[in-house]
């Protein structure tokens, strides 16, 4: 390891660029300039790339365009590594971030603060649909807090990402039941524990929604318009919980055959949105 870190083999820094990130084979090969280049040029490409797809440029979902772009990076930062260190003369001194433990260090410090941000802490989503109208817009970008429900379980009113089984499509929907509620519709209007929750128009087809725990959000329904409209009482079994879209008609959710959220299936907690997709521009947002 010492060794290829002291004569920096062309392979290794392929393997860099391709497994880890092309900014972090350039710090390898000695190269910060390029390195802090290859970081602008990637952060640029994402902000055209979210720009455009949020404009219906881009007909594939952002997270298939996204492992594109990136494998575009990868193996342009493969080659322009593999050449760098082809062309390096012998006696070229070892910057001092390129030496082992300096690198090993930033390499891992810059993993942490990107991909294992996205694993364990705050990872985006994007929303596809108009399912969680007028809270969330298609196209519009936000964090799921992974770390949300440590220590405790969702709320009521809480805006969950989960998964259904082996898919590999992730939902993002609020909770309105928790283990041993009730959950019914009827006309148009919820009902938690037989009675029915607040209800007060802001105008057209959009309302503010008041759970029993004093939760308020913004949901859209035509009233009697909707398959889910009236439908039967659902208990919900321990350990799951009951999800509706803020979009009540036009929502794939627990009143058809999505079926309740087991709590193990819940990867976290909404919790900012940070570009929204109607007027295609960054905002800092926290969803309620």
């Amino acid at each position: 390891m010492f060794k290829a870190f002291k004569n920096r083999r062309p392979w290794i820094v392929a393997v860099i660029a391709t497994v880890f990130d092309p900014v972090v084979a350039m710090l390898y090969v000695g190269k910060g300039v390029l390195a802090l280049l290859y970081f602008v040029l990637q952060l640029a490409a994402y902000v055209l790339t979210l720009y455009l797809w949020s404009g219906g440029h881009i007909g594939l979902p952002m997270s298939t365009v996204l492992f594109a772009t990136g494998l575009v990076f990868r193996l342009a930062g493969a080659i322009h590594g593999i050449l760098i260190v082809r062309n390096r003369a012998a006696d070229e001194p070892v910057k001092w971030y390129a030496k082992t433990f300096a690198f090993v260090a930033i390499a891992l410090l810059y993993f942490a603060l990107t991909q294992g941000n996205k694993l364990f802490f705050y990872p985006t989503y994007y929303m596809l649909t108009d399912a969680m109208y007028p809270t969330l817009g298609p196209h519009d970008a936000f964090f799921v807090s992974r770390r949300a429900y440590d220590g405790h379980a969702p709320g009521r009113g809480d805006l969950v990402a989960f998964g259904k089984g082996l898919s590999s499509i992730n939902f993002i929907k609020r909770v309105v039941g928790i283990p041993g509620d009730r959950i019914q519709m009827k006309g148009g209007r919820l009902f938690v524990n037989g009675a029915s929750v607040g209800l007060r128009r802001l105008h057209a087809d959009d309302y503010v929604e008041t759970l029993p725990n004093g939760r308020n959000y913004e949901v859209r329904y035509v009233p009697h318009g909707g398959l889910g409209d009236s439908t039967k009482v659902f208990v919900v079994p321990l350990g799951d919980y009951f999800v509706l879209g803020d979009n009540r008609d036009d929502s794939y959710d627990s009143r058809f055959a999505l079926g309740y959220v087991a709590r193990n299936d819940i990867i976290g907690k909404a919790e900012v949105k940070y570009f929204d997709g109607a007027s295609r521009r960054f905002v800092f947002e926290w969803i309620h």
